[in-house]
Parts: C-alpha cells; sequence; structure tokens
C-alpha cells in the first residue's frame, strides 16, 4: 500500500510540472491563443454584467501574469485604472511590495485606442513590472493587466505577445 501511495503521488508531481500547450480560449464574447506553457487559472461572473479571467506562465519558478475584466457597460477608462490601482495598493501582498505608479498616458493595446499605466513593485526581493491597460469597444469596458518579474521578461515575452495579437472580441 506504501508502494502504491508513493507512486502515485510521483506521477502527480510529474504530471502537475508537464507544461501545457498552446491553446484557443474562446468563451463570453473573447478569443485568443493561450501560449504553449501558458494556463487559464481562474475566470468567473463578478458583480452584475462583469467577467473575470486570470492567465499564467506555468512551473513554480515563473512570474507571467495577465487579468482581464470585461464589464459590459461604459467604465471612463481613467477611473477604471484608478480603481484597479487602489485596489492593488490596498491588497495585502502589496503592502510591503512598495509599488510605485506611473502616471496614466494614451497608449495602444492590440491596434486599439487606450489609456495606460506602468507600475513597478518588489516582492520577495525580486523587482516586477506591470501594465494596466484601459480601453472602451463594442458596449463593453476592458482592463487588462500584465505582471512579471523582470529577470523573467525573455520567458514571458510570447506569451504577452500571442495574448495580445490575437485578442479578438467575438
Amino acid at each position: 500500500m506504501k508502494k502504491i501511495i508513493i507512486i502515485t503521488l510521483f506521477l502527480f508531481l510529474v504530471s502537475s510540472c508537464k507544461e501545457s500547450e498552446q491553446s484557443l480560449f474562446e468563451e463570453n464574447g473573447l478569443s485568443f491563443i493561450c501560449a504553449k506553457g501558458w494556463s487559464v487559472v481562474d475566470k468567473e461572473f463578478l458583480e452584475g454584467d462583469t467577467y473575470f479571467l486570470s492567465l499564467e506562465k506555468d512551473g513554480f519558478d515563473s512570474s507571467g501574469a495577465i487579468t482581464l475584466v470585461v464589464s459590459d457597460y461604459f467604465i471612463n477608462s481613467n477611473a477604471n485604472i484608478e480603481a484597479y490601482q487602489n485596489e492593488l495598493k490596498t491588497a495585502y501582498i502589496f503592502k510591503k511590495a512598495n509599488i510605485v505608479f506611473e502616471p496614466i498616458k494614451f497608449d495602444k493595446f492590440n491596434g486599439f485606442d487606450c489609456k495606460s499605466s506602468d507600475f513597478t513593485f518588489k516582492l520577495l526581493g525580486l523587482e516586477h513590472h506591470g501594465i494596466i491597460y484601459s480601453f472602451f469597444k463594442d458596449d463593453r469596458s476592458f482592463l487588462i493587466l500584465r505582471q512579471e518579474a523582470i529577470e523573467d521578461r525573455t520567458d514571458n515575452e510570447e506569451g504577452f505577445h500571442l495574448f495580445e495579437s490575437t485578442l479578438i472580441f467575438i
């Protein structure tokens, strides 16, 4: 019996470390390609007509993350970014991370005019960089956050690029 438990545990650990394959995500009016080594880790409807989606780079030592929040109504892009900045500032994990936000600016996301704000923080001794995008398209407000440890920039580049370049609204 002990041998079966050990073998089962070993197989579970090996399979949980396996890198996910590239896949197409199509759900709730969104479509994008999730890069190899990236996974959708959470998706849910929040209050009212708001949809939340989170992707992360696979692996215990990875830092790439993308958050997408879609609301079926108009939210001013500046107000949307500022609200998310306040959420990050007050989140327990960021209390001592010295999070610093750059001023909101005009930007582009996958060819769409948008507003954005870069931010930096230090977590567990590692410098991180992120950017929050916000725009209104097809009667929906979009907020997209991407963040990573600076040392993982090269590893995360393909995943971020594939998400941004293939994101369409169906």
